[in-house]
């Protein structure tokens, strides 16, 4: 494996930036090493590397003036090879009951086979139970000198505060698709494989900032043999630039076929809408003027992504991460796990959806009332009640591409009356007449009213009764002669004022 072979062996071979293998290397120069590290990070950011590099570092006979392990002498290639008794690397994930680090400790007293130190490494410690954290604690609070600890986790909100503040906390961050495209050239040359670079930029997209994904993706490239668009799928920086554009242009159909290729692809959505959100996190930096917020694009995505958030007002970017944002947790209890991003772009993408058409339609009234020349007088034409009922299913149709939940509605209504251009419409239902009487669902409804008939039609509702009355406060009466009403006036002392 690629990601094994070409691994790195020393802290200067590690991608810069690192802050923590800048720091480690700076202990070890100074001889100001800790007991206990806690290395936070997603999936094939380097924690492991750097822990067996920084353990090659405490045990090296030869270190450099930078304190980079020399790689030559007998500790350095035991690490190297996997040979090293006294490198412990514990998956949490198999071993997380208390038995496991009671076993642990036992051992733990126990002096170094041949090295200066013992070096355990615990691996997605987030996976140990409260039992196990408890009695680990005990450890990190009184370790022998010889032993270092170094946890590592891609969730450290599941690691207890006492854990974290026994530890130096290093954070490994994901690597840029520029970093990773130098990194995948290198491997390129060492392999003597040919790659266009805008295949790689693919690779390194699909790979969500992971060094381990991407060595993998393009070992499958060069000995495989296989096409890169294939490989890489719907996943990556590319999905959520074509996501962005079917929103901002109000395309649901393209928006349900993207998330549902990502679903066949086996893609973890919940993982995937996690780094969509960092996505349009970018765009609010890029709305804001903090370009320097925005890291790892190429210039061409860059330039994308500026013409997107132009398209976007502030409070529609908001809204969009805000539903998005809920739709993250809903994943993780759903039981269909695309449900919950698919309904989230439903809404969002309807609704820019209606404001970009709406938008269009303004200027293009504005367009025609000038080549016109109607100026004040667009007004003056008249739709009759009779026309307006001959065509009703037509305007429904019109309605439904703006806006689904509209048309529904408009169903649900009768229209009542047409005069002066004002039309009534009578709706049964109060919530319906709430959501009727919106300002974009207003707006959707009129500007159907006018591309088809060439006028200005204002729309209000009205709610009916049962009986077929408005319900407005007129007709409603008490009952006066209401045994409950004559009850209730003798216990509170009241009167009936209307």
């Amino acid at each position: 494996m690629f990601y094994r072979k070409y691994r790195p062996q020393k802290f200067s071979e590690i991608s810069k930036p690192n802050d923590a293998a800048a720091a480690l290397s700076n202990q070890i120069t100074s001889n100001k090493t800790g007991h206990a590290y806690l290395f936070i990070g997603p999936r094939g950011t380097g924690k492991t590397t750097t822990a067996r590099i920084f353990t090659k570092a405490l045990n090296c006979k030869h270190l450099s003036k930078e304190g980079d392990p020399c790689d030559k002498c007998d500790s350095c290639k035991a690490i190297t090879e996997g040979r090293f008794l006294d490198l412990i690397e514990i998956d949490a994930a198999s071993n997380r009951g208390i038995d496991d680090i009671r076993e642990l400790k036992d051992k733990i007293n126990l002096t170094p086979v041949s090295a200066k130190y013992k070096v355990y490494v615990v691996d997605e410690v987030h996976m140990l139970t409260m039992e196990a954290f408890n009695a680990l604690l005990k450890t990190l609070e009184e370790p022998p000198r010889h032993a270092v600890f170094i946890l590592c986790t891609t969730e450290s909100h599941k690691v207890p505060d006492t854990i974290k503040s026994r530890c130096q906390v290093f954070k490994f961050k994901r690597a840029s698709i520029k970093q990773l495209v130098e990194r995948l050239k290198e491997l390129c040359k060492k392999e003597g494989a040919k790659v266009s670079d805008s295949d790689l930029e693919k690779i390194a997209s699909a790979s969500l900032g992971g060094f381990r994904d991407a060595d993998t993706l393009l070992q499958q490239v060069i000995e495989g043999g296989l096409d890169v668009s294939s490989l890489v799928g719907a996943g990556g920086i590319l999905s959520f630039v074509k996501l962005t554009d079917y929103i901002v242009s109000g395309k649901t159909q393209a928006c349900l076929e993207l998330v549902n290729e990502l679903f066949e692809e086996g893609i973890d959505l919940s993982s995937w809408t996690n780094e969509y959100l960092r996505y349009l996190r970018d765009l609010l930096y890029i709305q804001a003027g903090f370009e320097k917020g925005v890291s790892g694009v190429t210039d061409d995505i860059f330039a994308h992504m500026e013409d997107q958030a132009s398209k976007l007002s502030s409070s529609e970017l908001v809204k969009i991460i805000d539903r998005l944002l809920k739709a993250s947790w809903d994943i993780k209890g759903s039981f269909i796990p695309s449900l919950p991003i698919e309904v989230a772009l439903v809404e969002v993408s309807e609704r820019e959806k209606g404001e970009v058409n709406a938008d269009e339609s303004e200027a293009e009234d504005e367009e025609d009332v000038s080549k016109e020349g109607r100026g004040k007088n667009a007004d003056l034409g008249a739709v009759s009640f009779d026309s307006l009922l001959e065509r009703w299913n037509e305007i429904l149709k019109e309605v439904k591409p703006f806006n689904h939940s509209v048309e529904a509605l408009l169903r649900s209504s009768k229209p009542a009356s047409l005069k002066n251009n004002n039309l009534t419409l009578e709706v049964f239902y109060a919530f319906h007449k709430e959501r009727l009487e919106t300002p974009k669902a207003k707006e959707v409804i009129e500007r159907v009213l006018k591309n088809m008939f060439g006028v200005n039609v204002k729309v209000k509702y009205v709610l009916k009764s049962k009986g077929g009355e408005n319900l407005t406060d007129k007709n409603i009466e008490l009952p006066k002669d209401s045994k409950m009403v004559k009850s209730a006036i003798e216990v509170f002392d009241g009167e009936i004022v209307v």
